[in-house]
């Protein structure tokens, strides 16, 4: 294995690192999600991790670039990116516990795809582990921050924040919500090393929950009135919303739950994220449906939802895909350009320098991107969005064949006199070609 991979309390440790600074990654896929292969590190150059990574990995499909993690979006900016990635990352982190959403961007910053989901609450555990220091070098800031922090007994701060957790787990669902929400600004505080700030949100939500607990008990009343559902938690605490988990079933029933499962795996296949997202919300819909005991109308949601994953079946099961066309296309050329690149770098020409720096990505205008997601778009189009898919990608097509046609740099590529056979034109041409065929 690379000595780049990471997973379990490894890739916890750089996710976490990744939430102060970008980190570098490289992706090479395997069969499903426990040969998958995701590699980090925060100093070497991402090709360089890129290439320890396909070396030992499962295949020779590889991508690369940096990664960061903003709120709960695993981000990664690629210099060169694979088809259909989000799912497929999003599946390695989850192997590794790791519970965040996935976005890629090509080079230019353009989002490509994102799978991006209602996700449960973070523990403690998964924000920051307060036994471990962060390896790099302290600044001059970081130093003084540490020296004017107060004294904090880490074991037992971090006991407290699982005891609580715990504690809000048996809280009605009326005002576990609220409780969630005051302990996630806890866990963010945390994080920030903003100590006294989190032992307070803390103190006052031991008090809240030991309120509870003693008017479940019927031991004290007094300042809770029978319609007051709203825990005793300052209001400051309840500014950051995170998303409520599903109450536990109540009436089982394992027919229909198996039926929401089989939804739930259909529904992660459709490539419109938009789409995606509303049948996801439908399918959450049916499931509280089924543990609150409503069989009837669970079973009615669960009907629209198959009827309109047939709707959007409509015309794509029989459709030819194009991206695998262009991906093929798209990997073909980026074997010849790394056989080229090596010697480019001293050749001292500007657009063989930004070719061996980027790729071919050196010198386009965004066109590859706007091809690979326009690719993607048309795939996972539906029935509603695929006369704009298909638009939008004739419109991709036609700016790819112009920037074939007319860029100097492609020209020199092609005709270069290194002894490298590069056929931009012929194989990037063919694909287009075959994607036109396809779309009639």
């Amino acid at each position: 294995m690379s000595e780049f991979a990471v997973e379990g309390s490894g890739l916890k440790k750089m996710v976490a690192r990744a939430r102060k600074k970008p980190m570098t990654f490289a992706f090479c896929p395997g069969k499903n999600a426990k040969e998958h292969v995701l590699g980090m590190d925060k100093r070497k150059a991402p090709e360089v991790v890129g290439r320890s990574v396909r070396k030992t990995g499962p295949s020779m499909k590889i991508a690369f670039g940096t990664a960061k993690v903003e709120q709960r979006v695993f981000e990664l900016t690629c210099e060169k990116v694979l088809p259909a990635m989000a799912k497929k990352v999003k599946m390695c982190l989850k192997a590794s516990k790791v519970m965040l959403n996935v976005r890629i961007l090509g080079p230019d910053g353009q989002v490509l795809e994102e799978d991006i989901e209602e996700l449960p609450p973070e523990e403690a555990e998964d924000l920051v582990d307060l036994d471990e220091e962060d390896e790099d070098e302290p600044g001059p800031e970081q130093t003084q921050e540490t020296e004017d922090a107060p004294e904090i007994d880490k074991a037992d701060l971090s006991q407290r924040l699982k005891s609580v957790r715990e504690g809000i787990k048996g809280a009605p669902n009326g005002i576990q919500k609220k409780l969630l929400e005051a302990f996630a600004k806890v866990l963010a505080q945390v994080k920030e090393r903003a100590f006294e700030d989190a032992i307070a949100g803390l103190d006052r939500l031991e008090k809240a929950l030991a309120k509870l607990q003693e008017v479940s008990q019927g031991q004290g009343t007094a300042g809770i009135s029978s319609e007051d559902t709203s825990p005793p938690v300052d209001q400051g605490e309840l500014q950051q919303p995170e998303p409520v988990p599903e109450a536990p079933p109540t009436t089982p029933n394992s027919r229909l739950l198996q039926a929401c499962e089989t939804l739930q795996t259909r529904i992660a296949d459709i490539g419109n994220a938009k789409q995606r997202e509303a049948l996801e919300n439908a399918l959450t819909t049916a499931r509280r449906l089924i543990n609150s005991g409503e069989v009837e109308k669970a079973i009615a949601a669960i009907k629209r939802i198959q009827g309109a994953l047939a709707k959007l079946g409509e015309g794509t099961a029989a459709r030819k895909k194009v991206l695998p066309i262009w991906a093929a296309a798209k990997d073909e050329t980026d074997t010849q350009l790394s056989a080229l690149q090596n010697q480019l770098r001293g050749d001292g020409h500007p657009v063989f320098a930004a070719i061996a720096d980027k790729g071919l990505h050196g010198i386009t205008s965004g066109e590859l991107t706007a091809m690979m997601r326009a690719t993607m778009d048309y795939d996972g189009a539906g029935a509603d969005t695929l006369e704009k898919a298909t638009t939008d990608l004739r419109g991709s097509i036609g700016r790819m064949r112009e920037f074939l046609t007319r860029d100097k740099g492609v020209a020199l590529l092609d005709g270069n006199q290194m002894d490298v056979t590069v056929t931009l034109r012929d194989t990037l041409g063919d694909a287009l070609n075959q994607i036109e065929e396809t779309l009639g």
